[in-house]
């Protein structure tokens, strides 16, 4: 039977070229959009679910009130020793911190983000490990971890392990392991890893080990929590952790402050509206949502195209129904006729759909900042919720247009009378309006990012960006005699063109540990 509904379709769709080519373009751009934005939403919610045991590992977070409400991903140091004494349930923990410093290998010198990192922070992430050993490389105080695009950096091709890296011109590391570069789908960006036990060398032993609840120094903690009703539980009663631990002295400040801590899913940090020391940012989830709508849109528009295209052809494609419920077709028969010839259809578009996408995949994933690839689409995984897609919506799609002409009476089709009158007009007049209305929230929408964008580059900042440069002089304030910053200030000052030079420990428009900025 379906032998015999894949040839009429074949047949009805070779007699019609022209109606053919315009359904299956039109299905082809929605699903082109639709499915550029699919892959973007699972990119986006695939971040860190690479790493082992990602549904047991949770991200301490703090919530206070200066002059406004701050969600930061920072906590304070004290809280970890407590917090472990307390709750039995946590399995494991670890905390990190990220910096900055200039690394020296011979005459090679580059600055670098770095991070400080616990050991344990390596038997929680399952960071591959390709030279030394995750459960000790970072466990003995001068020593270092660097991933492979690090090693490549600072070594070139001469093997990293064991040779010596500077710090700041100051303390001199032993490289004990080389890893894999992570993969780009993960909130952890680290190209270098150094344990807790070099920082307190390098400061002092109260590096990440500092007692006050209101001191946030740029620590990060992570816990490992199997059971998800344990998790909630602890999550539920920090309230009382606080109030249970929290010292006399510092009680007043924190109480101040509407001190509050929470447990946050890795997998809802790449979304999550915590960033620093700042008010919520919720521009990223917002940012999806309108993407989804945007294509959504898109998608409605083509299938009502369709789906008019098809309901115009019921006069045309009613002597066909008058003539097979005659011979004995029933409207069964009919219905799967026709959703197969709009299952066929849509299978064709997304064949036409297939190349353009992967044409304007490069342009996609530079303008949204993402590295999906075009090969992710034929995974396992992701093909199957692709060709999953793109049967509901030929089902979607299929649905009305089959309903309605495997409707038709035979006597009306045959003498070639309008089925359905005055309502059936408007029905179709109906779905016309729809399909523009959406067409012209489209354009509105386009128009509307199109103004955004050209304001965006023609506004005026308050200063000339073109003459205008920021030079990192690498001042380190644990060293003052390392680098003379007034004589560089004096040098600039002498010389032809320079207008005016001025001073910023951190380039604008930061403002240093708390940034409303966002990007």
């Amino acid at each position: 039977m379906f032998k015999n509904y894949l040839l009429v379709t074949l047949r009805t769709l070779r007699r019609q070229p022209g109606f053919t080519a315009i359904k299956v373009l039109s299905l082809s751009l929605g699903l082109i959009c639709s499915v550029l934005v699919l892959m973007h939403v699972r990119y986006i919610y695939s971040y860190d679910r690479h790493f082992d045991n990602w549904q047991n590992i949770y991200r301490l977070v703090t919530d206070l009130t200066t002059d406004q409400p701050i969600v930061t991903d920072l906590i304070a140091d004290a809280y970890i020793p407590p917090l472990l004494q307390d709750y039995s349930q946590i399995e494991n923990s670890a905390m990190i911190q990220s910096g900055n410093g200039m690394f020296t290998v011979g005459e090679l010198s580059s600055p670098n983000d770095y991070y400080w990192v616990e050991p344990s922070f390596l038997t929680i992430f399952s960071i591959e490990f390709l030279r030394g050993d995750s459960a000790s490389a970072l466990t003995d105080p001068n020593t270092i971890a660097l991933s492979e695009s690090a090693a490549r950096k600072y070594f070139g091709s001469t093997d990293a392990m064991g040779q010596t890296i500077t710090l700041e011109n100051r303390t001199d590391l032993r490289v004990t392991g080389i890893y894999k570069d992570l993969p780009p789908n993960t909130h952890l960006e680290i190209e270098i890893m150094m344990g807790v036990a070099t920082g307190r060398q390098v400061y002092s032993e109260r590096f990440m080990a500092g007692q006050a609840w209101m001191g946030f120094g740029g620590s990060m903690a992570y816990v490992v929590i199997s059971d998800p009703a344990a998790a909630d539980s602890l999550e539920r009663d920090l309230p009382n952790f606080v109030d249970r631990n929290l010292p006399d002295a510092q009680r007043d400040f924190a109480e101040r402050g509407n001190l509050a801590l929470h447990l946050e899913r890795l997998a809802d940090i790449n979304l999550s509206p915590r960033k620093g020391f700042a008010p919520a940012d919720y521009s990223r989830r917002i940012v999806i949502a309108g993407l989804v709508l945007f294509a959504v849109l898109i998608l409605f528009s083509s299938s009502i195209n369709f789906a008019n295209l098809s309901l115009a052809q019921m006069q045309q494609r009613g002597k066909e129904v008058g003539i097979r419920k005659t011979l004995g077709a029933t409207r069964k028969n009919l219905f799967a006729q026709f959703l197969t010839e709009s299952m066929l259809l849509t299978l064709l578009a997304l064949l036409v759909a297939l190349p353009v996408i992967a044409l304007l995949l490069p342009a996609y994933t530079t303008l949204t900042d993402t590295a999906f690839t075009f090969g992710a689409m034929f995974q396992s995984a992701q093909i199957l919720w692709v060709l999953f897609f793109a049967a509901a919506v030929g089902l979607v799609t299929g649905l009305l247009p089959a309903w309605k002409v495997s409707g038709l009476q035979p006597v009306a089709a045959i003498s070639g009378k309008r089925d359905g009158g005055r309502s059936s007009r408007w029905f179709r007049s109906g779905l016309t309006v729809v399909q523009f209305s959406f067409a012209v929230v489209l354009v509105i929408l386009a128009v509307g990012v199109n103004l955004q964008v050209r304001f965006l580059n023609t506004v005026d900042p308050g200063f000339d960006s073109s003459n205008l440069l920021v030079l990192d002089s690498r001042y380190n304030p644990l060293n003052p005699e390392q680098f003379s910053y007034d004589a560089m200030v004096s040098e600039l000052e002498q010389q032809p063109g320079v207008v005016k030079v001025g001073r910023a420990e951190q380039a604008p428009p930061s403002n240093g540990g708390y940034n409303p900025w966002r990007r």
